[in-house]
């Protein structure tokens, strides 16, 4: 049997797209990454490395992931070791977060210039490194000694969290992180259930809520402050998508039948997301000055689709699946403005 599968992963603000061609021929199976744009393709290999993994891309165009249990930064095609750590995030200085293992606990770790660094946490066993701002602050989640779960933010130049607090003995954890230092997450239980949205601004955290429904996650802020939501049913599955911009609770997405599932923010406040419909399958969407916009496919059929993973200044990209007789195929796709 051959399969073969194309992933959009990410995009940045110039268009620049990274994806993943995965590709099984009888039990030959082998995964390539590489940099899309303007009908161009960039290569990110790893010596002879069979499965290359990509995650992120900033700004300038370059590019983190892994390989051979390596975490990897790609400057053009020219890819640097980072050390044993599966990268998260990098901004717009290459400054790369992401978590490694240290005597059996996962450690939250940050590289930059050459350094790996191992951030201290709030006194438990591990820590986890999940945001970094370009002004080199990172954020993440560490445990207390009590095994309670707090989102931290290390700050520029410094390996020691600042504890975010939570809600009461609730755990908590930082989802995203914009250029002003606004942090956004989430409170919940021990396994996750009843998540309630929450904001820390200068510190200071605030208590979204539920918006009406029986849990809900702070997912994204942009630059403008807005906040996407993710609200969720009591056992934490997807439901509807909301945003808050100015104070003000904006309803994204909210089908009668089916869920919805927030997958993007950029910052002129467009939202990016996906619909389960239960007579359509799922349903790729832009959200845009109050209007959502069903995102075609390339042939026009409108199959179920992989959903979209990213969303950069107007530029989107996601995966489109379909069916041969060879077996399942998908294909990256790109949406311009």
């Amino acid at each position: 049997m051959r399969t073969a599968f194309v992933h959009a992963v990410g995009v940045n603000a110039q268009g620049a797209v990274i994806a993943e061609s995965s590709s099984r021929i009888g039990n030959d199976a082998r995964q390539r990454a590489f940099v899309w744009q303007g009908g161009r393709v960039r290569i990110l290999d790893y010596g002879d490395a069979a499965f290359v993994d990509v995650v992120a891309i900033n700004a300038k165009g370059d590019v983190i992931g892994d390989a051979r249990g390596e975490g990897l930064l790609w400057r053009g095609s020219t890819p640097t070791a980072l050390g044993p750590i599966e990268p998260v995030a990098v901004n717009a200085s290459d400054d790369v977060v992401g978590d490694g293992n240290v005597g059996g606990n996962v450690h939250g770790f940050l590289w930059q210039d050459g350094t790996l660094t191992d951030l201290r946490g709030l006194g438990g066993d591990e820590t986890h490194a999940w945001l970094v701002d370009d002004a080199g602050d990172v954020a993440g989640v560490s445990a207390l000694p009590s095994g309670v779960d707090h989102a931290v933010l290390w700050q520029s130049g410094s390996t020691t969290p600042t504890d975010l607090g939570s809600i009461g003995t609730l755990d908590s954890s930082a989802d995203g992180m914009n250029a002003s230092g606004t942090i956004v997450g989430f409170a919940s239980d021990h396994v996750g259930d009843a998540r309630i949205a929450l904001e820390w601004q200068a510190g200071q955290l605030i208590d979204l809520g539920r918006f009406g429904a029986q849990g809900a996650q702070a997912v994204a802020v942009n630059t403008r402050g807005d906040v996407l939501v993710q609200t969720q049913t009591a056992a934490g599955n997807p439901k509807g998508i909301r945003l808050v911009r100015s104070g003000r609770t904006i309803v994204v997405a909210a089908p009668r039948s089916g869920y919805a599932v927030a997958t993007g923010l950029d910052d002129r406040g467009d939202v990016l997301g996906y619909l389960q419909l239960p007579a359509h399958g799922r349903r790729s969407f832009i959200w845009r000055n109050g209007a959502t916009t069903l995102l075609p496919t390339t042939d026009g059929t409108q199959p179920p689709w992989g959903g979209p993973s990213a969303i950069a200044n107007g530029y989107a990209v996601g995966d489109e699946y379909v069916a041969d007789s060879g077996g399942n195929t998908s294909h990256a796709v790109l949406w311009r403005r």
